[in-house]
């Protein structure tokens, strides 16, 4: 794993989990939030959201997002 991601495990606020990846660029103007439904999984997703925070310098926070698990 590269030391500018980080795979991180994050609550809702039903209490359930979720899987979310964030990319860090060295120098960031922002942060974008990606949300992604069931067509793909993270491990999917990674490479575009390296390519998309070096692209674009900036960092990147990808999630699984299932609609009506989420809220």
């Amino acid at each position: 794993m590269k030391e500018n991601v980080d795979v991180l495990k994050l609550r809702t606020r039903r209490g359930n989990e979720i899987v979310a990846v964030y990319v860090k660029y060295h120098r960031p103007t922002c942060t974008m939030l990606y949300s992604h439904g069931n067509a793909a999984d993270l491990g999917q997703m990674f490479e575009l959201f390296v390519e998309l925070s070096n692209r674009l310098r900036l960092n990147v926070m990808g999630y699984f997002f299932f609609f009506n698990f989420i809220f």
